[in-house]
């Protein structure tokens, strides 16, 4: 098994932190994935709870992204992505 960078452990704590926050403020959830390329690889959430159809990806920086049901509306959409946005920084 691959051992992670200690950067990237951070990151996949705070994900997941920022995943539970946005399902108590949003009541929603989301998962984050790490992008390489075309392809989105899951890193953090509620893995058993991860759409297999349905959702929506949604670039958040240029090596992350999240997954999000398709069935949450653009304003949620917009706010969450506001919200991780503001706690990346």
């Amino acid at each position: 098994m691959r051992e992670l960078s200690k950067e990237k452990e951070i990151y996949i704590s705070k994900f997941n932190d920022i995943t539970e926050t946005i399902r108590t403020v949003f009541k929603t959830d989301i998962w984050f994935v790490e992008i390489f390329g075309k392809r989105w690889s899951f890193i953090a959430g509620d893995i058993k709870s991860l759409p297999i159809t349905d959702f929506d990806t949604i670039q958040i920086t240029e090596k992350y992204g999240i997954v999000i049901k398709k069935d949450t509306d653009k304003k949620t959409k917009e706010e969450i992505i506001t919200f991780i946005n503001d706690l990346l920084k």
